[in-house]
């Protein structure tokens, strides 16, 4: 039987995920289920291939097919802590990868890929590692954007009239200033037009929700 790197990876995280729950979220209920952190997983890895796609070098298959993987199980970690779960990540996939031989003798560079995973959370720093790079900015991209506004919604107090002015002041002060401080950490051209493009996004809603809430 021939086997697929990325559909064993695949199937690996959505089976390591099953039913655990990830005890320390109290601020975002849905991240509570560890099915959240598989969504989140594939989102890094399709924002990767787009960063792929937009980059000016052409990587080679193996180097892409590596950072899927990368990107695919670079949380497996985070079920048991926020600090820490990179490098306990990578020491997951390094005995998954031990554990089975035939999905082993896949990976051209294991020691590469536990390099990647387990450094992945040390963002702003720069790297000789292309795919390293990639991996970083992927992850700091997602739930940034249409994400982040609903995200910004749930910390605040639903039964205020006052709501959606407060609303408005996190986006326009703190959400909009955190996403222009990420920009400085990004190391990839691309990353930072997709950066750019969802600055542009949170713009246009406070302008609008500013508009909503005008009084005479």
């Amino acid at each position: 039987m021939n086997l697929n790197l990325i559909e064993e990876a695949k199937n690996y995280l959505e089976a390591f995920m099953k039913d655990k729950v990830v005890e320390y979220e109290v601020i975002h209920p849905w991240r509570r289920d560890s099915k959240y952190i598989v969504r989140h997983c594939y989102r890094v890895c399709s924002i990767a291939m787009e960063i792929i796609n937009n980059y000016e070098t052409e990587l080679s298959s193996k180097d892409i097919e590596l950072i899927q993987v990368a990107a695919i199980l670079h949380d497996l970690g985070k079920v048991y802590s926020r600090g820490e779960h990179a490098e306990k990540s990578g020491e997951i996939v390094e005995h998954w990868l031990e554990l089975n031989p035939n999905i082993d003798e896949l990976v051209e560079d294991k020691k590469r890929l536990i390099s990647i995973i387990k450094d992945h959370s040390n963002k702003g720093i720069k790297d000789d590692d292309l795919l390293s790079s990639i991996l970083k900015d992927a992850d700091l991209l997602d739930e940034i954007g249409a994400m982040s506004i609903f995200m910004a919604s749930n910390k605040l107090n639903r039964q205020t009239p006052y709501f959606f002015d407060e609303l408005y002041k996190i986006l326009k002060e703190d959400e909009l200033n955190y996403c222009y401080k990420e920009l400085s950490k990004l190391q990839t051209e691309a990353a930072k037009k997709i950066l750019m493009r969802k600055i542009e996004f949170i713009n246009s809603f406070v302008t609008e929700l500013e508009y909503e809430l005008r009084e005479f």
